[in-house]
């Protein structure tokens, strides 16, 4: 009996060191127009400057739809500091995650969204706080 949970405890613990990896996305319910909902979720604090600006639709799909996220600064100096995503769907299950975080100038992200969803209208902001002398 104790091999058995002694097992269990060790399997928590590896998934539990494979999710602290993984950086997840805070999800805020923005607004409710039925039968769409305004969802925006966000990863880091610091906006200054805009450095990747990109919306977007996707027509409606009936499968699984996971949407991959990646960027990386040709400069060194331009660190991602902020994350920012907004969505117009019919329905709220959905998740971000990110491997690299923010605080470099490589950032990456996947976001995972339910089966048989509507058309989705997204935003993807990337945000920097260094100022253009911090960056020559």
């Amino acid at each position: 009996m104790f091999v058995v949970k002694s097992q269990i405890c060790l399997l928590f613990l590896i998934l539990y060191s494979k999710s602290v990896q993984q950086q997840r996305f805070t999800r805020t319910v923005v607004g409710i127009g039925y039968p769409y909902y305004n969802i925006s979720m966000t990863l880091g604090m610091c906006r200054d400057k805009i450095i990747f600006y990109e919306d977007s639709f996707w027509p409606a799909i009936r499968l699984n739809r996971i949407m991959d996220i990646y960027y990386k600064s040709e400069n060194e100096n331009v660190i991602v500091t902020c994350a920012d995503m907004a969505f117009i769907i019919n329905n709220t299950d959905c998740l971000a995650y990110s491997d690299t975080g923010v605080g470099g100038a490589e950032f990456a992200a996947t976001v995972f969204f339910a089966t048989n969803m509507g058309p989705i209208f997204y935003r993807i902001n990337l945000y920097t706080c260094r100022t253009p002398k911090d960056i020559l």
